[in-house]
């Protein structure tokens, strides 16, 4: 279960900074991006010695298409968690904050754009940040030599610059574990079918983002990237084939 609190925590901490921060005055909405992006920075620092810190599906989509098949197979074990983490954070987080301050973000596309405009932003702005999160997580790309700090803030700028892309013209969901809450928790407190309207361009532009991203790092980059739960599965194989090695050498020098 450490998989499901981990995803669980840090999606929460995420959303939060997207629906408490936000400044709801004047009968609008006006998201403040730098607190977003701590709020993120803070969610992937907690989680991604645990889980990885995904904190969002089309990430661990993203992930999936490009491991070999034995990480695919370890994945596959724990998906169920974490996606059940990230929803469950996801939706508690709009859900306070109706609760506490009759407030939470409404997920929507310019009134200047049309659907397949959004759509394609919103893929182009998915796809720039879950591009960055491979390399980030590549040996072979990654500049930041193993630092955790300056690894999650080149992460952090990824997404602010895919939010900066898709964001005038389709909000920027990016993450279809949290605008499919943010729309739920929507119609829930307002009774409006509309909220549901631009739902498929959150869930398929991520997704197809995810098919994407994957494709130009594989053209880019020959070894897949690293994952930190699944770099913490090969270090425990390891460390139990070495201490096998060592019971073998004291059972042949018993013999001897």
């Amino acid at each position: 279960m450490k998989v499901f609190f981990a995803e669980f925590i840090g999606t929460f901490i995420l959303s939060t900074s997207l629906n408490f921060m936000t400044d709801y005055s004047n009968d609008s909405q006006k998201v403040n991006l730098v607190e977003v992006i701590i709020g993120f920075f803070i969610g992937l620092q907690f989680s991604r010695k645990i889980s990885g810190g995904h904190l969002n599906p089309a990430v661990t989509l993203v992930f999936y298409l490009w491991e070999t098949e034995k990480n695919k197979k370890k994945l596959r074990e724990v998906f169920k968690e974490m996606l059940l983490g990230q929803i469950c954070g996801a939706l508690l987080s709009p859900f306070l904050s109706n609760l506490l301050i009759g407030h939470s973000l409404v997920l929507k596309i310019s009134t200047d754009s049309n659907y397949l405009g959004a759509f394609i932003m919103e893929l182009l702005g998915a796809t720039v940040f879950y591009l960055l999160v491979l390399f980030q997580a590549s040996p072979k790309h990654n500049l930041t030599a193993g630092d955790e700090v300056i690894s999650s803030l080149v992460i952090c700028v990824g997404l602010a610059s895919g939010i900066s892309l898709a964001g005038n013209e389709s909000g920027a969901g990016l993450n279809p574990a949290i605008s499919l809450s943010q729309n739920i928790m929507t119609l829930i407190y307002t009774s409006n079918i509309g909220a549901l309207k631009y739902t498929l361009i959150y869930i398929l532009a991520p997704i197809g983002a995810s098919y994407l991203a994957s494709s130009l790092y594989d053209i880019l980059n020959e070894e897949p990237p690293a994952n930190p739960f699944l770099e913490e599965n090969r270090e425990q194989e390891l460390n139990e084939l070495n201490q096998k090695n060592i019971e073998m050498d004291n059972k042949d020098e018993k013999l001897l």
